[in-house]
């Protein structure tokens, strides 16, 4: 899908109630084709926008799972370490 829009228009209306020069128009009005002509299939929609936010949630509570999983592997481990050194040591 292409934006288009009649540069001859754009042109009339900045010579005349835009108070441009004729080389000012000119060179406006040949960036705004070229951006206009840019293909803008490859511009992210609300819907695209939207799957990409349910798929970055879903990765942040896979994360979420997987580091609260490892902390409490850490705190069985610390937890060990002290019932260990607290028998070696006799108390």
């Amino acid at each position: 899908m292409r934006l288009t829009f009649d540069t001859q228009e754009v042109y009339r209306s900045l010579s005349s109630e835009g108070n441009f020069t004729d080389e000012q128009a000119d060179t406006l009005t040949k960036h705004l084709r070229d951006v206009a002509t840019l293909n803008i299939e490859h511009l992210a929609t609300k819907k695209d926008l939207g799957h990409l936010e349910e798929r970055m949630n879903h990765r942040f509570l896979e994360l979420e799972q997987r580091l609260t999983i490892k902390l409490g592997g850490m705190m069985v481990l610390g937890l060990g370490v002290i019932v260990a050194l607290q028998q070696i040591m006799g108390g």
